[in-house]
């Protein structure tokens, strides 16, 4: 415990184990962001979600414009996979 601290106050260095991936998705399903690049079927766009802008996409058949709140309900990589946090339109 010594050195981590007197590692991390001399030199910056983090001793710390790095969040695994498992953890970072949890801490990331179901949190609300806001499209900020309109997301299509098949295309990524880009949410805005805590202060960062993340890649997302939507996996349903859905046009999702620049302002619509999403809801994260899964990751690929570092893709967010959203859905709107409404019931949307679908036009036939």
């Amino acid at each position: 415990m010594q050195l981590s601290f007197i590692n991390r106050l001399l030199f910056g260095l983090d001793t710390r184990p790095a969040p695994s991936l498992t953890s970072i998705r949890k801490a990331y399903v179901n949190r609300e962001a806001r499209v900020e690049q309109g997301i299509a079927p098949g295309q990524e766009g880009r949410v805005y979600m805590d202060g960062s802008w993340w890649p997302a996409r939507c996996d349903r058949p859905l046009i999702l414009l620049p302002g619509t709140p999403v809801r994260v309900v899964g990751m690929s990589g570092i893709t967010l996979l959203v859905e709107p946090t409404y019931q949307p339109f679908y036009i036939v």
